[in-house]
């Protein structure tokens, strides 16, 4: 786990996995340079808990973090996480059971459900199971073909491919899985396993605007080792810019609603419609979809918290 200034999330992310089933582990947590609180919370978890292993150094960035904390793994397997994230109980008892019962396989994700800010669950990200789908929608530009945060991948596997390649400011998944799957199988379990923060300061948020550049070093590389013809200009024009607040709210509301978490819907609804500030006669637009809204969902009200 890399931090950089997580202090707001950080405590959930930590108990989530000093919590693990599957408890012979160590939890190497590499300090970005933080200016908040995170260094005095993660003294305070290694000093609870002997499996803590806090690296500190002065800011390098996600890439070189992730590296750092690699290289200082002793482990069979190397689990990846974010600081914002919360991993369920059984993350790692069942990953690492199925790749001791399919070494074939040198890295394994999970379904995720998506929550927001304030942990209210959106639904799944909808992951595909087999290697030749997630390899697909990899060469297809799609790094969320697995979920970096989700996914333990074997030791020597990642030792052989050279680690997370420190170009790449952003994208480092992509180019990773990328790599994994040309000396192994890649897999992700049909299980949710991991909740997924969803906010404007997380890396995926506040290196938007890397991802055409990322994508096309990642693909272009992958194209020259395996000798592929990949229309890489093609699939980078299709990268779009992040969406305006208004419309990510919605888009989370839809989701929401489909997966049965109304009262998460009814929330990114409102927001939707107020993100950019109340217009005229917006307020009683919104108070009359809202009630509506929430009428004809509440029958089969799912709690969201």
């Amino acid at each position: 786990m890399s931090v950089h200034n997580g202090e707001k999330y950080l405590r959930p992310a930590m108990a989530s996995l000093l919590q693990q089933t599957f408890a012979d582990f160590e939890l190497i947590v590499v300090d970005d340079g933080s200016q908040d609180g995170s260094p005095a919370i993660l003294q305070e978890f290694a000093a609870q808990d002997s499996r803590v292993v806090v690296v500190s150094h002065e800011n390098q960035g996600l890439t070189r973090s992730l590296n750092v904390g690699c290289q200082r793994a002793r482990g069979e397997f190397i689990a990846r996480m974010d600081a914002d994230d919360v991993a369920l109980p059984r993350r790692f008892e069942k990953q690492v059971q199925f790749l001791r019962e399919h070494p074939e396989v040198v890295a394994v994700g999970s379904e995720v459900l998506l929550m927001d800010e304030q942990g209210w669950l959106i639904g799944p990200r909808h992951q595909p199971p087999g290697h030749a789908e997630i390899e697909a929608r990899l060469l297809a530009g799609d790094g969320g073909a697995m979920t970096h945060p989700a996914v333990l991948v074997r030791t020597t596997a990642l030792r052989q491919v050279g680690g997370y390649q420190e170009k790449f400011v952003t994208g480092q998944d992509l180019d990773l899985f990328l790599r994994l799957g040309e000396v192994g199988r890649l897999a992700n379990l049909p299980e949710v396993l991991l909740h997924w923060r969803q906010h404007r300061q997380s890396v995926n948020a506040t290196r938007w605007n890397n991802w055409a550049e990322a994508k096309r070093m990642a693909l272009t590389d992958a194209a020259v080792r395996r000798r592929l013809q990949i229309d890489v200009a093609a699939i980078v024009a299709q990268e779009q810019h992040r969406p305006e607040r208004r419309v990510e709210h919605l888009n989370w509301a839809r989701r929401a609603v489909n997966a049965g978490y109304t009262r998460t819907a009814a929330k990114h609804l409102w927001l939707s419609l107020w993100s950019d500030g109340p217009k005229r006669g917006q307020g009683k637009i919104a108070r009359a979809l809202l009630k509506a809204w929430v009428r004809s969902l509440l029958p089969r009200q799912v709690s969201s918290r």
